[in-house]
């Protein structure tokens, strides 16, 4: 049994979670809100692709003078745990992203286990940010 997007739609339906929006048979955005604060969104992407799931998110974006920083907070984020990919990428205009990423085995996984693998994902996105924040 493989998972698609179309099982986590249905998930989110009957739990009555309605903050994504789908593009097309393999994509889809969550917008889940800061516990803490409310008003602050981060849009997580969340790709099908074949037996993986992934999902990606931009915590923030910074200047030259934070790269060392987050570089070093990406680092010990990465060296305790597994789970979540923690780096920093430079954009064309010469600023940089802080951006967590994790990827999921699709074969024998639950709607509902991932369902909440995602929405924790979610808010580790915003400790990260919160982290991040601390430290500047």
């Amino acid at each position: 049994m493989v998972l698609y997007l179309s099982d986590i739609l249905n998930e989110c339906l009957f739990r009555g979670f309605t903050a994504y929006e789908t593009h097309g048979e393999t994509m889809m955005t969550l917008t889940v809100p800061d516990e803490q604060f409310p008003d602050n969104i981060l849009p997580v992407l969340v790709e099908f692709q074949g037996e993986m799931l992934s999902a990606s998110a931009v915590v923030v974006e910074i200047g030259e003078s934070a790269y060392l920083p987050a570089v070093w907070l990406c680092n010990r984020l990465n060296a305790s745990t597994r789970w979540y990919k923690h780096f920093v990428q430079e954009l064309e205009n010469g600023s940089f992203q802080v951006c967590i990423a994790r990827d999921w085995v699709l074969k024998e996984f639950p709607a509902r286990v991932c369902f909440d693998q995602l929405i924790e994902f979610c808010r580790h996105v915003y400790r990260v940010e919160t982290e991040l924040m601390t430290e500047e």
